[in-house]
């Protein structure tokens, strides 16, 4: 694997409007885990993946929806090298995923991606 601090998030990586959001939502597939659902749609106006997150107050205090948005952002900025296609991305944590290590939501958000044949096979 590359060196993972060369890679970025930047903000033209992010989904930003509604517009973009209800795009996936609509338009996409979804894709569900144990710890999270995933939309992708692919728009051929998109030169690079782009990643939403939506985490309401239904899945926990400011602290908890931080920590799961950066371990989320995390994931795509280090393994953004190896997605086969451009598509626009929207992952939705599940509650259950609070309080679990970095380690195994990276795990099941990639094997999610794979499901998806949107991230090379490891």
């Amino acid at each position: 694997m590359a060196d993972s601090s060369r890679h970025f998030f930047r903000s033209y990586q992010r989904l930003r409007t509604r517009a973009q959001f209800q795009c996936v939502q609509t338009h996409g597939k979804t894709f569900y885990s144990r710890y999270f659902t995933v939309m992708f749609h692919s728009d051929s106006a998109v030169t690079m993946s782009r990643l939403g997150i939506i985490t309401s107050r239904r899945y926990g205090q400011a602290s908890e929806r931080s920590r799961i948005r950066r371990l989320i952002r995390e994931t795509f900025r280090v393994h953004q090298h190896e997605f086969l296609s451009t598509q626009d991305i929207l992952v939705i944590p599940k509650p259950n995923a609070k309080n679990l290590k970095y380690d195994i939501l990276r795990n099941d958000l990639l094997k999610l991606w794979e499901k998806a044949n949107f991230l090379k096979i490891r």
